[in-house]
């Protein structure tokens, strides 16, 4: 099984259910669309302050709409990010498979938020989560750290 690497805390936001979108720099492989992929998330370490705007986006999204703000199930991404305080290691852990994902395709960026085009790089694509679901513990795993689509994941890890 193939595996799909993403930086915390999008890989937990993705593998919990509240993220709808993940976002990458190319268009989703074509093999790949609606196949089962180990969801990764890679060691690189989490920016705390980027958390921390994260969820002061999200609270702020419920008076004022920012656009982007629809990529996340609100709820779902607040109570994630706010468990994180507490423990952010069981949150958000890193060099591990976390779950599976399966993706229904991916569009450019800017044609799903057109309200906001002009700040998104036309390289930046949305890919679509068909359904995901976390593992009850992290499979931890060596690798090299590089987000994207990536060698095979031995069967059976994290389950």
């Amino acid at each position: 099984m193939r595996s799909v690497s993403v930086w915390q805390p999008w890989a937990s936001l993705l593998a919990q259910g509240a993220m709808r979108f993940d976002f990458k720099h190319f268009p989703l492989p074509a093999p790949y669309l609606g196949q089962e992929l180990v969801l990764f998330a890679a060691p690189a370490p989490l920016r705390e302050q980027e958390l921390v705007e994260l969820a002061e986006r999200l609270q702020a999204a419920e008076e004022s709409p920012d656009p982007l703000m629809r990529v996340y199930r609100r709820n779902a991404a607040l109570d994630l990010l706010t468990r994180h305080i507490v423990d952010c290691e069981t949150v958000f852990p890193r060099g591990a498979g976390i779950g599976v994902i399966r993706y229904a395709g991916s569009v450019r960026a800017a044609e799903l938020f057109p309200d906001v085009a002009a700040d998104l790089s036309p390289q930046l694509y949305a890919w679509s989560v068909e359904q995901a679901q976390a593992w009850p513990a992290p499979a931890y795993r060596r690798t090299h750290g590089y987000r994207g689509v990536f060698r095979e994941w031995q069967e059976g890890c994290g389950e």
